[in-house]
């Protein structure tokens, strides 16, 4: 086996790995918002708020509309 072929296993199983965790984080995180639904919620209106201070004002409708998506996922996970 070549030095690149090599490279290219280690690369595979690598980014394998990462999937398997990336998706144990992203169950984690879904796990945790539907626990404190009312913390997450806060935590998206002051990252919101704190977004539009820093932009001004100049994207305050299209910080709100991501704000308000985010609040629906919140919303639909369901309860533990």
């Amino acid at each position: 086996m070549s030095f690149l072929d090599s490279a290219k296993d280690a690369a595979k199983k690598a980014a394998e790995q990462a999937k398997v965790i990336a998706d144990q984080a992203a169950e984690k995180s879904k796990e945790f918002a539907a626990e404190h639904k009312d913390q997450v919620g806060s935590a998206i209106d002051k990252g919101g708020a704190a977004i539009n201070k820093q932009t001004k004002g100049k994207f305050s409708s299209q910080i709100g509309k991501v704000a308000d998506k985010a609040g629906d996922l919140v919303d639909k996970l369901p309860e533990k």
